[in-house]
């Protein structure tokens, strides 16, 4: 790092909801200046979420990005300027077979299907419902079999109550080709196997040839765990659970407030913040 620009060769990478984004679909003006500035001095800021490209694109206009982004909680890294994914990892063929099996067993599930830059719902409920009005994007409506393959990960969306059974269900069927993860108390998701937004963080520090021990990693639930633990440094935010705060060398204020422009902050105040 140089004096001129203390942040060359750092990069940020920040969960959406609820760190970068308020539960109102806002981010803090602290933050968009503290990302401002943080680029200007050379760092490189990047997006780590479950969302689709088309969803998360949606908030470039509000905040600026100059680094690629982890998409679909680590199964895609989606360069915003060139429109283009650089890499991705897809689901095993047995996705489709567990998937069948929990519709079966829990028919009113709301399943979402991301794959390339499109998401299809494969069965609708009030979750599904609320996520299409939140997102105000495209969404197709496909039965389960009409589904080509190819699929980055699935979300099944309910109460937290019924997403628990699914988990237990899910257990007892001992598949072992994919990963789940909860990245919300209403949403439980399938992910290719060792793939989540911290394993992917190699592969978007050599698409930018920058050291991974220089990447800092902030997010607020379970699917950032791991975003959290593997990068250099690692934050989260006030209202995060408390194994996600032990887990992280700095928590912030809460999202609403600005938790990323705290981090930033902190940085600036801090100098060298990096593990040895």
């Amino acid at each position: 790092m140089s004096q001129t620009l203390p942040f060359e060769g750092i990069l940020m990478i920040s969960d959406m909801d609820r760190t970068l984004v308020t539960e109102d679909f806002e981010i803090p003006e602290r933050n968009v200046k503290a990302i401002e500035r943080f680029i200007e001095k050379g760092g490189h800021f990047s997006l780590a979420t479950g969302r689709s490209a088309q969803s998360a694109g949606r908030y470039l206009s509000k905040v600026k990005v100059n680094s690629p982004c982890i998409l679909s909680n680590g199964a895609t890294i989606y360069d915003f300027d060139k429109k283009k994914i650089l890499w991705s990892a897809k689901l095993a063929e047995s996705a489709r077979e567990i998937v069948k099996k929990i519709l079966e067993r829990f028919s009113d599930v709301g399943i979402e299907i991301y794959m390339n830059e499109q998401i299809y719902i494969v069965s609708s409920n009030k979750w599904t419902d609320r996520h299409k009005a939140n997102e105000k994007i495209h969404f197709e409506e496909k039965k389960i079999e009409e589904m080509p393959f190819g699929w980055q990960k699935v979300l099944f969306a309910s109460d937290n109550s019924k997403l628990r059974e699914i988990e237990d269900f899910v257990r007892s069927l001992n598949y072992t080709d994919c990963d789940f993860v909860f990245s919300n108390t209403m949403y439980y998701e399938m992910l290719p196997k060792n793939i989540s937004k911290g394993t992917v963080i190699t592969h978007l520090a050599s698409i930018m040839n920058i050291d991974k021990k220089h990447t800092i990693g902030i997010g607020d639930f379970y699917n950032d765990l791991t975003l959290i633990k593997m990068s250099g440094f690692g934050a989260t935010v006030e209202g995060a659970p408390d194994d996600i705060k032990k887990a992280a060398d700095f928590v912030a204020g809460s999202c609403r407030e600005g938790a990323v422009a705290d981090v930033i902050e902190y940085l600036e105040k801090s100098g060298n913040i990096f593990k040895q």
